[in-house]
């Protein structure tokens, strides 16, 4: 018995010892750098730096707002973030200065969020109906990079459709008004017009672009880190992307606890909105594509079609191997 005790007594005494040790370790001070303002698409890292997801994988994690995709990367180039949310295709299509000096660890949208929000009272079913009506945009939105194309295969020419360059902030305001007939934003957007209508008399509703019969999809947003980072901090990197890929789950099935956690650290946030929003992202997250290829993946076969997308977007100048802009071997095997 007393030679029991004292092996009890020195295990406890061990373990103790092993957990004081742990905790004098101090963390990796780390900044992910967002590509736009913190809302319901990017709970994750909220309630995963809530929850101690990130410090138990040794991570003291510092959330930064974006400036969109383009500035995130020149961020995470001068070193000024460690890791970013980045569109794959502003990866794709960097400048000379930028090019090739980044990769994408890790999906988040692996269906395509460009939509179109529209009423039920529009006329507008699916993209086949845009001939004549006025969308807003705004001037510098992605979407219509792909529109034409996406139009075309479906017998419509772009020229038939009268697109109104618009303030972001307008688009919403129009759609209510009935100045256009629709306004393309990405899905997401939808948690902030939908109540806008709604208050307003009207019913919205949304059209994906991949459902306009041109076989439309794309990787869009997801994680990048530099080419530096993950050549000289590997253990980092595949610390964050596991963290990220814990913290994403629990959005997947905690959408309203995520969002607390999102608001509790940006109170000016609403939460009825966030939640909306929330639940909205998860359908680009967790879909039939990554229930295929996994979440956080990237299929070969939707990294070509999103290269070949912006090849025929004019956006792509000399036409590289689509898999130099991304990076899978932080992730878990399918």
């Amino acid at each position: 018995m007393a030679i029991a005790q004292k092996f009890t007594t020195l295990c406890g005494a061990l373990l103790l010892a092993a957990v004081s040790h742990t905790s004098c370790f101090a963390l990796d001070k780390v900044t992910l750098q967002l590509n736009w303002l913190a809302d319901g698409q990017k709970s994750a890292a909220f309630v995963g730096r809530d929850r101690g997801v990130f410090q138990r994988q040794g991570i003291d994690l510092e959330i930064k707002r974006g400036f969109g995709s383009g500035d995130t990367l020149t961020k995470l180039i001068t070193g000024a973030a460690d890791f970013g949310y980045v569109d794959l295709p502003t990866i794709m299509t960097a400048d000379e200065g930028r090019f090739g000096k980044t990769k994408a660890i890790m999906s988040l949208f692996s269906k395509s969020p460009h939509a179109l929000i529209t009423t039920t009272d529009s006329g507008i079913n699916s993209l086949n109906d845009l001939k004549g009506k006025t969308i807003a945009s705004a001037p510098f939105s992605s979407t219509l990079l792909y529109l034409p194309s996406i139009l075309r295969r479906s017998g419509i020419d772009i020229s038939s459709v009268n697109i109104a360059k618009v303030e972001a902030a307008t688009m919403g305001p129009l759609l209510v008004q009935g100045k256009v007939d629709g306004s393309m934003l990405w899905s997401p957007d939808a948690s902030f017009v939908m109540p806008m209508l709604e208050k307003a008399g009207k019913k919205g509703k949304i059209i994906f672009l991949l459902d306009g019969g041109g076989n439309f999809n794309m990787y869009s947003l997801a994680v990048a880190a530099t080419v530096k980072t993950i050549s000289e901090r590997p253990d980092l990197v595949r610390r964050f992307v596991a963290a990220l890929l814990e913290s994403h789950e629990i959005v997947r099935k905690e959408p309203e606890a995520s969002t607390a956690a999102l608001v509790k650290a940006e109170p000016q946030l609403d939460v009825a909105t966030m939640i909306q929003m929330t639940k909205l992202t998860n359908d680009l997250m967790f879909n039939a594509e990554s229930d295929k290829d996994g979440f956080g993946n990237f299929s070969p076969a939707l990294v070509k079609e999103t290269y070949d997308w912006m090849i025929q977007a004019g956006q792509v100048k000399t036409p590289q191997d689509p898999e130099m802009f991304v990076d899978r071997s932080f992730l878990p095997k399918k």
